[in-house]
């Protein structure tokens, strides 16, 4: 009996990884915003081609540095382009979206606060006051960033920029005793008015 040579043959597969989508919304938080008493709460919407969009955000605004109650509200609409649209990357089997962008924005801001200890001392007649004041400011920035998007884990989406604008204000003051106050707005004041640092990171997910 003779026996016939076995040749073994190997054949190996092409391995193809499913190529994920990404929606046209995104709903975003950004976590920055609570060191300033802020709930930052916005939508991203794409067009088809995912090389331009709308962003937008409402923020809801509870107290600030020198007020001891506070309430106010802020919306921003932005437009966005992004430099090559979001574009799928392959990195060890591991697939993200990822797009650099520049966003022009205007935001416009309203906020009441109520402070109830504000020291003041008279030099004319030598006396001291615990004064009562109340501010209400009204304000328009208009905005320009950079950022740059990416996905995580394919469900979450990480938004990071950095640029600058500027904030015109107009506020109200108004005392129980003398019309007396000493500006010293910060940045995160919400009668700041002048230029502006803006720098941020969002968190969010597909609508």
């Amino acid at each position: 009996m003779i026996a016939l040579p076995c040749f073994a043959t190997a054949q190996q597969d092409d391995v193809i990884i499913p190529k994920f989508t990404i929606p046209r919304s995104i709903i975003k938080l950004s976590p920055l915003q609570f060191f300033s008493n802020t709930l930052d709460l916005g939508v991203e919407s794409f067009n088809k081609d995912f090389t331009r969009s709308f962003d937008g955000s409402i923020g809801f605004r509870s107290g600030a540095d020198v007020f001891d109650k506070g309430r106010g509200i802020s919306l921003e609409l932005g437009y966005r382009k992004y430099v090559s649209g979001m574009k799928i990357h392959v990195r060890k089997e591991r697939q993200f979206y990822q797009g650099i962008y520049y966003n022009v924005a205007v935001k416009v801001a309203y906020f009441q606060g109520e402070h109830y200890d504000y020291y003041y001392y008279d030099p004319n007649t030598g006396s001291s006051y615990n004064q009562y004041m109340e501010e209400t400011t009204t304000s328009i920035a208009p905005s320009f960033t950079l950022g740059l998007q990416k996905t995580l884990w394919q469900i979450i989406f990480l938004d990071i920029f950095v640029g600058g604008g500027i904030r015109f204000s107009q506020s109200d003051r108004t005392f129980n005793q003398y019309d007396v106050w000493y500006n010293d707005d910060t940045i995160f004041s919400p009668g700041y008015d002048g230029i502006y640092p803006k720098v941020g990171v969002k968190i969010g997910v597909g609508l």
